[in-house]
C-alpha cells in the first residue's frame, strides 16, 4: 500500500515509480459504511422500502465479485461497531511521554504503521543549531501531550540524500498518512521560539487540543512592539 512516505522517497529517487495497488482499507471502509447505513435504515421506519431495496442491489452487485452474503446480518453489524468503539477507547488510553530518537528501520513501524495515534516526526542532524531549540520545545510538548507520538530521526536516514538546508523538518502524522509538512522554525517565531509557540501550530493543525485561548506569538510580538514604543517615546520626553 502506497503512502506519502513513499511519496516523498519517491521524490528524491529513493523508490521506483508507484504503481496502481488495491487499498487494504477497501474492505473494513465497506464493512463500516454498510453497518451505519442498514442499521440507521432499521433503526428508522420512515427510511425502509425503497432504500433497503438500494442497499440489497447493491450488497448483490458486490457479491458477485466479493461475496458479502455475511455483511447482511445485523448482529455481525452490532458486533463489528461494538468492536470499533471499543479500540478507539482503548486509543485514547494510549500514551506515549517522551521524545524519542528512531531508525531508519524503525520508521515504517513507529510512523507509517501507527494508527493509534497522530505522530510528530523530526527530521534534525546534530549540526544544525535551530533543530536543538526547535527539539527542546517537543520534547517538552511530548510530556504535556502523551497521547501524541513525538519522535525524531536523523534527515538524511529518513530520506537519503535529505538536504541540511531543510532542516529541522516536521512531518505530522495521522492514521499513516502525511497531514502536514513543516521546513524550518519560522512559522514557530523563529530561534526564539518556545513550547507554547509550536504548541499553537500543532492545535491549528489538529493532532492535538490547547487550552491556549489565542496565538501566543502574537501575544509576545505585541508587548515587545509596546515596550520599544515606550522606551522611544521616554527617550523622546527626556530629550
Amino acid at each position: 500500500m502506497s503512502t506519502e512516505w513513499d511519496d516523498i522517497q519517491r521524490k528524491f529517487g529513493n523508490l521506483p515509480p508507484k504503481q496502481v495497488a488495491v487499498e487494504e482499507q477497501n474492505l473494513e471502509d465497506f464493512i463500516v459504511q454498510r453497518a451505519d447505513k442498514i442499521l440507521s435504515t432499521k433503526n428508522n421506519p420512515k427510511k425502509q422500502g425503497n432504500e433497503v431495496e438500494d442497499l440489497d442491489e447493491e450488497l448483490s452487485r458486490s457479491d458477485e465479485e466479493d461475496n458479502y452474503d455475511d455483511f447482511e446480518d445485523d448482529d455481525f453489524f452490532e458486533a463489528y461497531r461494538k468492536k470499533r468503539l471499543d479500540e478507539m477507547k482503548a486509543a485514547s488510553l494510549i500514551t506515549f511521554g517522551s521524545f524519542r530518537e528512531i531508525s531508519e528501520s524503525q520508521f515504517v513501524d513507529e510512523v507509517t504503521n501507527e494508527k493509534r495515534a497522530a505522530v510528530v516526526v523530526m527530521l534534525y542532524d546534530t549540526t544544525v543549531v535551530n533543530c536543538e531549540i526547535l527539539g527542546a520545545a517537543l520534547s517538552t510538548l511530548a510530556r504535556k501531550f502523551p497521547n501524541v507520538k513525538f519522535v525524531k530521526i536523523i534527515g538524511r536516514h529518513a530520506i537519503k540524500n535529505y538536504p541540511n538546508e531543510l532542516l529541522p523538518t516536521l512531518l505530522i502524522y495521522e492514521n499513516g498518512k502525511i497531514k502536514q509538512k513543516i521546513v524550518g522554525i519560522a512559522n514557530f517565531g523563529g530561534v526564539r521560539l518556545r513550547s507554547e509557540d509550536v504548541e499553537w501550530e500543532l492545535a491549528q493543525i489538529g493532532i492535538l487540543k490547547t487550552d491556549l485561548e489565542e496565538n501566543p506569538r502574537a501575544t509576545t510580538e505585541g508587548r515587545i512592539s509596546l515596550n520599544i514604543h515606550r522606551k522611544s517615546a521616554a527617550t523622546t520626553q527626556a530629550a
